[in-house]
């Protein structure tokens, strides 16, 4: 009988270290940009956005580019978390996951006393200059994490951007 009592205290003390974004996987955060039209010649900035996440902390943002198409200007904080220290911010040249040869990159992590935030907001701003008619998919990649490195996961949401002849 003792037994049983332990095995029961020990399974609800498991049930309760596992968070709660860990046991709802349905309920993931959702990283992602919106359809845009613009004209050749136009300047134009592309929100990367991020809606549902819970005690997020930092991420690392990648949004891969036809450079035929587009033109990088510039990559911007999007002012929803304090950047205490900034790991990349613009545009590479890079092979690796997210990139696929070139993208806007932005990698940031809060320090302390700052604290998690939960909920919805802009990430990253992106400005391109759209070179010529065309289509480009955007695809954002991510990876978020918790205080003290833990990931949160998150699903995406891609968009396409059409440039269309100047008016």
């Amino acid at each position: 009988m003792m037994i049983k009592k332990i095995l029961l205290v020990v399974l609800v003390l498991l049930v309760l270290a596992v968070p709660a974004s860990a046991q709802d996987v349905s309920r993931s955060a959702i990283v992602g940009v919106d359809d845009v039209t613009v004209s050749v010649g136009e300047t134009f900035t592309v929100p990367v956005w991020i809606h549902g996440v819970s005690n997020l902390y930092g991420y690392d943002v990648r949004l891969p580019h036809d450079q035929a198409i587009l033109q990088g200007v510039s990559v911007d904080h999007g002012g929803w978390l304090i950047p205490g220290f900034v790991i990349r911010q613009g545009f590479y040249e890079w092979n690796g996951p997210g990139c696929g040869g070139y993208c806007a990159w932005y990698a940031m992590t809060q320090l302390r006393p700052a604290l998690p935030v939960s909920g919805s907001g802009t990430l990253i701003f992106v400005t391109y200059r759209a070179l010529q008619p065309g289509t480009v998919a955007l695809v954002p990649w991510s990876q978020l994490s918790a205080a003290g490195g833990i990931p949160i996961y998150a699903n995406t949401q891609t968009a396409t951007v059409t440039v269309v002849e100047g008016k």
